[in-house]
């Protein structure tokens, strides 16, 4: 029994240090400045989850909650770093700081349905209304970006870390925007979208339709998986960082989760 758990002991370890190694190679080689954050961000929680993981092992320590607090810093450390909090309301679209004190509220963006913030270095906000609005703003509450749905949007997320929007209609369309607000492609269903969500690198989407089915469309705009329809209504679905798994909760009272092979980064099959 000691053996084998050190022999897994020792895999965690080798596959937690070829991951570091991994980011401090894609850290040299990288040139793009808010994907060196990212990776440093990264690096910081690993470092701070190993440190007060140890905590565990050492005799005075092990009564002390410390691993928690390397739990909380990683946490902080890989969440989009913005200081504000943007309530959607019936009449208009307002942030605040972390003092409570509003920063800015935008009128005219009312009937706000649904709410996303992005993976950007510079925190953007997503946000689709009922009258089929889909509009995005930046952290001073500047509207960068703004365009016409064709109906009552339910669901709206960034692709991947991405400026560029995803935005899901009970008209049956899902519609990829850049960051200026140009369709990039549009899939349709004979039945409404509800929800809608993004793999990490943009490059698969998922689909919720009304029908309780979910729709995999990669980069292009073309479907590329679906899954088989599920009693109930989708009311709840969430598409894995690496596209692999989805995850959704229905009106029956199921959870289900549906796994896909992506063999290759620009490449998603069933």
């Amino acid at each position: 029994t000691l053996i084998g758990v050190g022999v897994i002991a020792l895999g965690c370890f080798f596959l937690a240090g070829w991951a570091i190694l991994g980011l401090i190679h894609r850290y040299r080689m990288s040139t793009d400045p808010m994907e060196r954050n990212r990776i440093i961000y990264l690096l910081v929680g690993f470092a701070a989850m190993a440190l007060f993981g140890f905590t565990k092992v050492h005799p005075i320590l092990t009564k002390y909650p410390l691993a928690h607090v390397g739990n909380l810093i990683n946490a902080i450390a890989i969440t989009p770093k913005t200081d504000l909090v943007v309530v959607a309301g019936e009449r208009e679209l307002a942030a605040f700081d972390i003092q409570g004190q509003q920063v800015w509220a935008v009128k005219e963006l009312p009937r706000v349905i649904t709410l996303a913030v992005s993976l950007t270095e510079e925190p953007l906000f997503a946000v689709g209304t009922r009258d089929g609005t889909i509009a995005v703003l930046d952290k001073q509450g500047q509207i960068v970006s703004r365009a016409a749905a064709e109906g009552y949007v339910t669901s709206v997320c960034f692709r991947g870390q991405t400026p560029g929007v995803l935005a899901a209609c009970l008209d049956g369309t899902l519609t990829s925007y850049d960051e200026k607000g140009k369709v990039i492609w549009r899939q349709r269903s004979p039945v409404g979208f509800r929800h809608v969500a993004s793999a990490l690198d943009g490059n698969l989407v998922a689909g919720a339709e009304l029908s309780g089915r979910v729709i995999l469309i990669d980069s292009t705009g073309d479907v590329v998986g679906r899954t088989p329809s599920v009693p109930g209504v989708i009311r709840v679905m969430a598409l894995s960082p690496d596209g692999g798994y989805v995850f959704i909760g229905t009106s029956a009272n199921e959870l289900m989760l549906f796994k896909y092979a992506r063999p290759k980064p620009d490449e998603d099959v069933l």
